[in-house]
């Protein structure tokens, strides 16, 4: 019989411990350990000489050279999960590789047919994970948080990290019986492929970031999510409260790797004539724009430097913001051939970690250098002032976590990454807005306004289109199919909206999402057209053109300059996917409720083939009494017997908003 404390009960015979997630009857966790990964090898429970078990603490010793092994278990009142952390303390120099924070062969206390699992990706640019239980034939691993739903049930198992200041934390889901909905749960904290490790000295202690893992009951999945994630947001506050940037014009969608300083002015003045009425104001040079990465000059498309080009830029009364990507170095560069010990070093011994072909390597910044360290906080501090810039989009950012050999062997990937991006924001002015691409998404959005929500929305390089190739290439996408069968073109809408669904509970707590440029290139239809502006509307977030500005045709630019659906993206709230969990590639309906209480509907038509279908408003919010217009149109609506029946062409969507 073991010592029962709280949540958790300990079994000293066996070195196992349970974990009751809920006070019903069958949601206790049975069969579990932990274990710390020293010097190659893995020490679990009962591997210790000496387990005792304390109420909210397991201490173990009896292994050199560790001194303690500690889990650590709270309960905090009033919340429905218990949150693990994970210690050691060495007695002599030691290589740590990681924790092991619960292992178990046996299945989480959940079962339902009709479950789903969703798992992020350790960068926010993938498109995270959504799967069915019942299919589970190879593991299911998801980075920073993690979820097992049962929507029609109303019953979700969540388990999330607090905070990434040491490893990244993992969540991998794995069939416990072969051909049924029953998963095991394991959940680890270190490096991405598990081969990243740090020096500790003898008598030192190195904590892992604080796990939650909890079950709710008679709550939809997404609210659960929503929940969690402010759990999350509580634990990494935020020095400068996050921004939303001001509507503008990216140069990459079109211009890609060669804008000019013609094509920028070229592009502010039609936003300055055609766009500033409806509060366009930001132009952002994309990639391109430098000689080499890692010497950080314009090149000879850029003749009168980009302080001048800033200056002509804020002259038309609008922003200027600017790429960069601090963690990639061309191997060429001459910051690479002055300072070769700078670098990021591969765990084989082999050299620097390369990022690119041959023709084309890039090294890796290690920022655990501190005069690399110095020169980055430098070099963005000059680039801010000296430039007059109002923004900094940072690419590439899972560079500065990646594993390998650093100049500091105590400093993992993750801390090196964290210690780069605040001394970045500690040299930008505070007026100066960032936007994350690539970011590790816990371990960095405290330091972002805005973060990129998933992959880049259209075909680059794919060559121009229209007559005079004046529109940049974009496609709808495939429909993607059901969700054990994912595949499509990654860059697509039919993409972004299934990775902007996946994420739609960081933005706001976290982050301010950037679900990329909006395209209305009549490369589209314009009911295609139509719903990508929706989609970005319903984020509430980062709202940036990638089409030509000064070529856009007047119906498509009546599009993004629409002043109903801009004042919906205004009050910046971020509509829930509510059929996410529903079975489907991509969630159809999407739902916010305004400030005013009006309640907005999205119902889009991914497929190939016209759909017709009924909705009960009352569960969608909107019963009795409620007022139907179409956002787009203005045209007033009817759903009597408060059925609402849709017909919609093939890619397609209809803004419904319902007020009293």
């Amino acid at each position: 019989m073991g010592t029962r404390a709280g949540v958790v009960e300990y079994h000293s015979s066996a070195r196992q411990f349970d974990l009751a997630l809920h006070t019903e009857a069958g949601t206790t966790w049975k069969g579990l350990t932990a274990g710390v990964k020293v010097n190659g090898k893995w020490l679990r429970l009962a591997d210790f000489a000496d387990c005792r078990w304390e109420p909210g603490i397991l201490n173990c010793a009896g292994v050199a050279p560790i001194k303690s092994f500690q889990l650590r278990f709270e309960t905090p009142p009033g919340k429905p999960y218990v949150v693990l952390r994970a210690s050691l303390q060495s007695a002599a120099s030691l290589r740590l590789e990681g924790f092991q924070l619960v292992e178990s062969v046996n299945a989480v206390p959940f079962q339902s047919r009709d479950a789903m699992i969703l798992g992020e990706g350790f960068n926010a640019l993938e498109v995270g994970r959504l799967q069915s239980a019942n299919e589970l034939s190879k593991p299911l691993t998801a980075a920073w948080i993690s979820a097992i739903a049962s929507p029609g049930a109303k019953r979700t198992l969540a388990a999330a990290a607090l905070t990434a200041h040491l490893w990244p934390t993992w969540f991998q889901w794995t069939q416990s019986e072969a051909g049924t909905d029953r998963v095991a749960l394991s959940v680890r904290a270190g490096g991405e492929t598990g081969s990243e490790s740090i020096r500790v000295n003898a008598n030192a202690t190195v904590t892992s970031d604080a796990v939650l893992i909890g079950l709710w009951t008679d709550m939809e999945p997404q609210r659960v999510l929503e929940q969690v994630e402010r759990e999350v947001a509580a634990r990494n506050p935020r020095e400068i409260p996050m921004r939303r940037p001001l509507p503008g014009w990216c140069s990459w969608m079109y211009y890609a790797g060669r804008p000019s300083e013609q094509d920028v002015l070229r592009e502010a003045d039609a936003m300055r004539s055609k766009f500033f009425q409806a509060g366009y104001r930001m132009i952002q040079v994309d990639g391109g724009w430098w000689v080499k990465r890692g010497d950080w000059l314009p090149n000879e498309r850029f003749p009168h430097g980009l302080r001048w080009l800033s200056d002509e830029v804020h002259r038309r009364g609008l922003q200027f913001g600017l790429h960069m990507s601090p963690f990639r170095i061309d191997a060429d560069s001459d910051l690479a051939k002055q300072h070769p010990d700078w670098f990021v070093r591969a765990l084989d011994g082999s050299g620097n970690v390369t990022e690119g072909g041959p023709k084309n390597a890039r090294y890796i910044l290690d920022t655990s250098h501190p005069e690399a360290l110095r020169w980055l906080g430098q070099l963005f501090g000059n680039m801010a002032r000296e430039w007059n810039l109002d923004y900094f989009k940072l690419d590439f950012l899972d560079l500065g976590a990646r594993e390998g050999i650093r100049h500091d062997s105590s400093m993992t990937g993750v801390g090196a990454f964290r210690t780069a991006m605040a001394a970045i924001r500690k040299a930008v002015p505070k007026h100066v807005l960032m936007l994350g691409c690539n970011v590790p998404t816990l371990a960095g959005a405290e330091y972002f306004d805005a973060v990129r929500m998933g992959p880049d929305i259209n075909r680059v390089g794919k060559g121009h289109t229209g007559p005079n190739g004046e529109y940049a290439n974009m496609v709808w996408g495939p429909l993607l199919g059901l969700i054990p069968k994912p595949g499509g073109d990654s860059q697509s809408l039919t993409a972004q909206a299934r990775a902007v669904a996946r994420k739609f509970y960081g933005n706001g707590p976290l982050f301010v999402g950037d679900a990329d440029s909006v395209l209305v290139t009549p490369d589209y239809t314009l009911e295609e057209a139509r719903a990508h502006m929706t989609l970005v509307a319903l984020t509430g977030g980062s709202l940036f053109l990638g089409d030509r500005l000064d070529t856009m045709p007047p119906d498509r630019m009546a599009l993004v300059t629409n002043p109903k659906v801009l004042e919906i993206w205004r009050e910046g709230r971020q509509a829930v996917p509510i059929d996410l969990f529903g079975g489907a590639e991509l969630p159809r309906v999407w739902k916010l409720t305004r400030p005013s209480g009006a309640v907005v509907i999205a119902i889009f038509n991914w497929s190939n083939d016209a759909l017709e279908a009924k909705y009960q408003m009352q569960a969608l919010g909107a019963g009795a009494g409620y007022r139907l217009r179409d956002v787009w149109t203005q045209e007033s609506l009817a759903a009597p017997g408060g059925k609402l029946l849709i017909r919609q062409p093939a890619h397609s969507v209809r803004l419904i908003e319902a007020a009293r």
